[in-house]
This record gives C-alpha cells, sequence and structure tokens, in this order.
C-alpha cells in the first residue's frame, strides 16, 4: 500500500489502523459521516472489502 504524508499524528495513526485491518483480513467495513466541506452534497461514504474476479478490492459508496 502507499503511505501518504499526514499533517498530524491522529491520521497516520488512522490510516495505519485501516491498512492493519485489511492486511489481516480483519476490516468489515469503514463508514464516514457528517462531512464539512466543499462538497456540500456529500452525506457520508461507505467502505467495504469486495471480492470481483477472485480478487479483494476496496469498494467506496458514497451519498
Amino acid at each position: 500500500m502507499f503511505a501518504p504524508k499526514f499533517s498530524f499524528e491522529q491520521e497516520q495513526q488512522f490510516f495505519l489502523e485501516i491498512q492493519q485491518s485489511i492486511e489481516n483480513n480483519s476490516f468489515d467495513r469503514l463508514i464516514l459521516s457528517q462531512y464539512k466541506g466543499e462538497m456540500t452534497d456529500l452525506e457520508k461514504m461507505n467502505f467495504r472489502i469486495i471480492e470481483l474476479q477472485n480478487q479483494s478490492m476496496l469498494s467506496c459508496l458514497y451519498h
């Protein structure tokens, strides 16, 4: 996986926890909500692992 640069240690820790759970096959889903930013129509984002053609992929749905 890639390792982006973060401005806060908490952001880095959050990303590492997600990365580890994906690598350990313990990731179920991640829901991010209450977005406060430029995209005013964005309510939430759902992430989960799906199987496509026998490969694990990270799926993202946004509303």
